[in-house]
């Protein structure tokens, strides 16, 4: 994986989360981005009608930086995020 694939993956959920406070309510969807450098993951955890306190994510997505992307994965991840993007769709991943 290389700098760009990261920025892709984090430009991605910052289109479908956008710069605003996001918990339930309001009904949208709720990305939280988290890297572990350590180990050298990125964790994308999904809430498709926003985060509440104790509940499960829907979907989640896990990275390893120091492998070569999966591009199954990543069409995956891709294509999930534009199935949930508020507006504009996928037009705007496709963009990024």
């Amino acid at each position: 994986m290389n700098i760009f694939q990261v920025h892709e993956i984090i430009n991605i959920a910052m289109a479908v989360n956008g710069f605003s406070q996001r918990q339930a309510p309001p009904d949208l969807p709720t990305v939280f981005v988290k890297m572990s450098g350590h180990i050298a993951l990125i964790m994308i955890r999904v809430y498709e009608h926003g985060w509440r306190k104790g509940t499960d994510e829907d979907r989640y997505f896990e990275f390893f930086t120091n492998a070569p992307l999966d591009e199954n994965d990543m069409s995956e991840y891709r294509t999930y995020m534009a199935s949930i993007m508020p507006n504009p769709g996928e037009e705007a991943i496709q963009r990024v």
